[in-house]
């Protein structure tokens, strides 16, 4: 899988279904590309394309599958047993840089405005 396939799979959800159109603004992405990736990503399995309660096709939206959700859990390198063992592997020096780092990070996070829509 791609790492834009995989992207485009953390930004869905099993429960909620997401339209084409918020997809792609929140990606940036043209709606031609993301439709593009989203036909793989369905004959593989990972999504399935439905309607909001409208029924109109051309307001459709996709959801994980469970195969999508297990596709996202395998490739995260956030998942808290792979962040333990990579830590655990690092000296304490390099434990503390990372903490350091991460709280940098946060208060970096903390300064910058939401994305306003365009």
């Amino acid at each position: 899988m791609s790492d834009r396939d995989s992207t485009i799979l953390v930004h869905l959800d099993s429960q909620r279904t997401t339209t084409l159109g918020e997809l792609a603004e929140h990606m940036d992405l043209a709606k031609s590309t993301l439709s593009e990736a989203l036909k793989g990503l369905e004959a593989l399995g990972y999504i399935t394309r439905t309607t909001r309660t409208t029924g109109d096709r051309r307001r459709g939206a996709v959801v994980l599958t469970a195969w999508g959700v297990d596709a996202v859990l395998a490739s995260s390198v956030l998942d808290a047993d792979r962040l333990r063992a990579a830590l655990l592997r690092l000296t304490p020096r390099q434990r503390d840089e990372v903490a350091r780092a991460l709280g940098t990070l946060a208060r970096a996070c903390r300064g910058v405005a939401a994305r306003v829509d365009r």
